[in-house]
Formats: structure tokens, sequence, C-alpha cells
């Protein structure tokens, strides 16, 4: 992964301060004014979906002038691979709401999805996860950890986030069945196409189809060892829950956008 920018580091920190600051002045003009103008927000029940500054506005009103809460907000980690988009996952703590504007949780989660917009890092994504995260969070967090292990090069553990007959589709490729063949395609693709890493872009959709099966259709941008975009994608996938409760990649169907160019041979930094 990239260095993370200090200016990266600064804004999380002036976010957390400032959003304090807000709230307590009672200023939501300038709350959503940390987020990008398109951002979007996954609450738990009964907020759920959150799209734009407009829709945000009146939210945070609700639940701040209600409950006269301050959420305290601690970055755990900061995930950037280069570009004008950062992941952070952070922790908060704040009092249990008592309105129905308010959901019920005094501790969490909080993942966010940092855009840069004309010099300025704002929040674009961001999904409150409280004790029990949704399967759409779960999903992510799959997907995060498959990628933890990617660039680490661990591909047995890549494809043990598979099911043991799960199948992979690709544009000019044969169906990849099972995990030892998985383990082999991710190594392929490493040493083969330079891929350093992929980085799901935000917008991703989650249906449930039973209550042990769901999809997931997302787009993708491959990194390189270099640090440079290879090429963009589309995909989806089935994902099924195990008797354990953690969930598995059953099915994986890939494309590639066309204006897009592989690399081939893999680029030399």
């Amino acid at each position: 992964m990239a260095p993370i920018p200090e200016d990266l580091k600064n804004a999380a920190q002036r976010t957390r301060k400032l959003s304090k600051e807000y709230v307590t002045k009672g200023d939501f003009h300038s709350l959503v004014g940390l987020y990008t103008e398109d951002c979007k927000l996954y609450m738990p029940p009964p907020l759920g979906f959150i799209s734009g500054r407009a829709a945000l506005r009146p939210i945070c009103e609700a639940i701040y002038t209600k409950n006269k809460t301050v959420i305290e907000v601690q970055t755990q980690e900061i995930i950037y691979d280069g570009g004008d988009m950062a992941i952070e996952w952070a922790s908060y703590t704040t009092p249990a709401g008592d309105t129905p504007h308010s959901p019920d949780i005094s501790e969490g989660n909080v993942m966010c999805v940092w855009k840069k917009v004309d010099g300025q890092w704002l929040i674009y994504e961001e999904t409150v996860i409280g004790s029990k995260p949704s399967i759409r969070t779960q999903l992510f967090e799959l997907y995060m950890n498959w990628g933890k292990a990617f660039i680490a090069k661990d591909y047995k553990t890549a494809a043990s986030l598979y099911t043991s007959d799960a199948v992979i589709l690709g544009p000019g490729m044969a169906p990849v069945k099972g995990r030892p063949a998985a383990e082999k395609l991710f190594k392929h693709l490493h040493d083969h196409y330079g891929v350093h890493t992929y980085k799901m872009l935000p917008g991703y959709e989650v249906k449930e189809i039973t209550a042990n099966v769901v999809t997931l259709r997302a787009k993708y941008s491959a990194i390189s060892t270099c640090g440079e975009e290879i090429n963009k994608g589309g995909m989806f996938s089935v994902v099924k829950k195990q008797d354990d409760g953690s969930w598995l990649i059953q099915q994986e169907m890939y494309y590639i956008i066309p204006e897009s160019v592989i690399a081939e041979p893999p680029p030399q930094c």
C-alpha cells in the first residue's frame, strides 16, 4: 500500500474535531459540508440509507438536537493505495438514542470512504456498524480481508474465503473451480499481470436472495505493483452464509470495462 498522505491524516483528525464543534453550536450546514455533495451513508435501523447532503442535514438535526449527543470517533486504520480515495476504519462511542430518529447503539465502528475533491479530503461514504454488523458490512469486511491477504501474497488465505466448490469466471479464461485453483489464479494475477491489489469502488449493491444467500454487485480497480491503475471492471458475486455464521464466496463473475487497458507484460517500476 502507498504511504498515507499527511493531508489525509490531518483531514480525518480535523473532521472529527470540527464535527463536535458544529454539533455543539447547532451548525448543521457546516457539519454536512464535511461530506461530499453526493455522499452516501448506511445507518442502523430505523435510518437506513441516506443519499446526499440535502437528505443528511435533517437527519443530523434530528439526532443531535433531540438527543444532545456528541459522537466520539477514533481512527483505527487508514487504507490508501494511491489516488484520490481512501478507506478508514474507526470506532465510535455515543449515548444510546432515545427517540425514533436515533439508532439504539452506544458503541460500534464506522467505515468511511474518503474522496479528495478540489484538493480537500471529504467523506464520500460512511457505514455505521453496531454490535451486530449488517450483511453489507460483513461482505465488505470479507473483501477487505481478501485484499489484505492478496497484498501479502498469502494466496492460500485469500482462497480460504471461498467455499470449497467455488467457481470464478472471468474474460478470456476457463472457469476456476475450488480453492486450490483459486490460489493458483491469484498468484498468476500478481506474477503475470503485475496486480498488487484490487480496490472495490464505492457504490456496491447487496441483495438478499434467502437468509443464507446474498448477491454482491460492484465495480473494482486493479492496482499494479507500481501503484498505477491497470484496469477497471465489474464483478457479480454469490456469497453463502456458513454454519458458523461467516460468509464465503461461492461464485464470482468478472468483466473488464471495454476502454480499460490490460497491461501485458506486467509494468516495470
